[in-house]
């Protein structure tokens, strides 16, 4: 018994390893992010960064499709299988198909012309970049990356990640101050950091020993089992990523219609905004899926149960703790990272800020989904709710002569959250009914929480208003106010630690861990 406690343990820690590890680059990408994206509205101005938002979420979309949800059956299987070199091969001639569809699509676009009511008021050439960018931002970012995770090379796919940030920073500083950021030059940006981190991650994946084609892997026998492997799992994901590719692609198109691109730039700057905070989940999604995975192939039940209840609420209160501060500070955030020009989207930035939280339960709720292979649930729930989201944002964005509300970015915002908020309990339901625990908990917990950290995010704005701070200086009130609220929510954990998913035991190990750590450094 103290032998397998020990293995569960040493098993526990690899992942703590492999989740500081990316935590700690996506805070430095963070900060390289907020730096990067305090210039990049700036200098484009609502219109050019609205096409910018617009074309690249529909070629982004286009590629989801050809996808079809097999990179996500692929990152599951390799993560199993890692020494299967035919496993790689067959998904090396998948990216090529992907790659020539990708083309023929945006040729087929382009000389018909139906790209002109498609993309209403869009220059061709930003079409073809947007084109070549959504298949490298996918064979880059969501390949090669499950690749890397899938492997275990987390530290240099993450060294590699700050370094190719840093250097984004550098340019984009430099084509800011020299005046030369404009719709092409950043997009030129766009492609030289993706190409490059793509190059890395091969690198780094061939230097660790693992092959991307190989001699006598791959015969026909052996391809048709991987492609009734891959259909089998991916069939029902193809589906769901068809339905809400579609329902993105129509609410960005309705959007443009009835609002234009002012307002896809009010929408993109708060959908950017709102991705900061997901800054934690993302470092855990693929760690935990991976995990997940592992779990099921053994059967381990029990171990799943034990992952899904320490991270979900916990995961849940960090993202919540980052996006009710946005939300309440959003006039202040607009202003730091986009200037005067973009104070149209306080309300879509106010709304936008919770859509985190709604990302965390989602993201989180289908690693589990997936990972167990339910792919028809995942499925059944994506169709069902994106479909229901189309009558939806055209009542939020349609003008009042079209029995519309007429509400633009908000409007669009504000129906992502409401039906994302009742999508990711639908989700939630499902795990905790497979994994034999409580729903209401969870339920409560969501509540609790929010509830919490709004007061505390009001009253510490609150104070660092009535200081005076704000008139003085948004950036001084804003860090301020941060400072404050994330004392009295340090001591909301320490007094009431359930508001965060922890216990009392919880909190003493982190003391000790402190207290540890405190010592060692004093020490040296």
């Amino acid at each position: 018994m103290v032998i397998v406690n020990s293995k569960r343990e040493l098993r526990e820690d690899s992942l703590k390893k492999r989740y500081i590890y990316k935590l700690s680059s996506n805070v430095v990408v963070l900060v390289f992010g907020v730096v990067m994206q305090s210039m990049i509205p700036r200098a484009l101005g609502p219109q050019a960064y609205g096409s910018f938002s617009f074309l690249t979420t529909c070629f982004s979309r286009v590629v989801s499709i050809l996808d079809m949800g097999t990179s996500q059956c692929f990152f599951i299987k390799l993560s199993k299988r890692q020494e299967e070199a035919g496993l790689v091969s067959f998904y090396m001639y998948f990216v090529g198909a992907v790659l020539a569809a990708t083309i023929l699509i945006v040729f087929a676009l382009s000389i018909t012309g139906v790209y002109e009511i498609i993309l209403p008021g869009q220059y061709l050439v930003f079409i073809y970049l947007a084109t070549g960018w959504g298949f490298l931002n996918w064979i880059v970012r969501t390949v090669l990356n499950n690749m890397a995770d899938a492997y275990g090379v987390t530290v240099l796919s993450e060294v590699t990640k700050i370094g190719v940030g840093a250097l984004g920073v550098v340019i984009i500083f430099s084509l800011f101050i020299t005046k030369r950021l404009d719709l092409f030059t950043y997009f030129s940006y766009q492609y030289l950091t993706l190409i490059l981190l793509g190059v890395a991650f091969i690198w780094i994946i061939k230097h660790n020993g693992h092959v991307f084609r190989s001699a006598n892997s791959l015969s026909w026998s052996k391809a048709k089992c991987y492609l009734k492997e891959f259909y089998d799992y991916s069939h029902p994901l193809f589906v769901s990523s068809l339905v809400i590719t579609f329902v993105v692609l129509i609410d960005r198109w309705m959007l443009q219609i009835f609002a234009g691109s002012v307002q896809q730039g009010y929408f993109g700057l708060a959908f950017r905004i709102s991705a900061l905070c997901l800054l934690f989940t993302a470092a855990l999604t693929s760690l935990l899926t991976r995990e997940y995975s592992l779990a099921f192939k053994n059967k381990d039940i029990k171990k799943m149960r034990i992952q899904f209840r320490r991270y979900v609420p916990l995961f849940y209160s960090i993202t919540a703790f980052f996006s009710c501060y946005i939300a309440l500070q959003a006039d202040k955030v607009i202003y730091i990272i986009g200037g005067n020009k973009y104070a149209g989207a306080f309300a879509a930035v106010m709304v936008m800020a919770f859509f985190p939280i709604c990302q965390t339960y989602g993201q989180l709720n289908g690693a589990l989904i997936l990972a167990t292979d339910r792919t028809k649930l995942y499925r059944n729930i994506g169709v069902l709710f994106g479909l229901i989201g189309v009558p939806v944002t055209y009542f939020f964005i349609a003008p009042e002569d079209k029995m519309g509300m007429n509400a633009g970015a908000a409007g669009l915002a504000l129906k992502t959250i409401i039906l994302a908020a009742i999508g990711i309990n639908v989700r939630l339901y499902y795990n905790v009914r497979y994994l034999r625990l409580s729903f209401l908990p969870f339920i409560g917990h969501q509540i609790i929480n929010l509830i919490c950290l709004l007061v505390l995010s009001w009253i510490s704005m609150y104070i660092a208003d009535a200081l005076g701070l704000f008139r003085c200086n948004i950036i001084v009130s804003f860090i301020v106010g941060g400072l404050m609220y994330s004392m009295m929510t340090l001591l909301l954990v320490y007094s009431i630690p359930m508001t965060f998913g922890l216990n009392r035991k919880d909190i003493d190990r982190i003391k000790k861990s402190a207290h540890k750590y405190i010592c060692e450094t004093y020490r040296k």
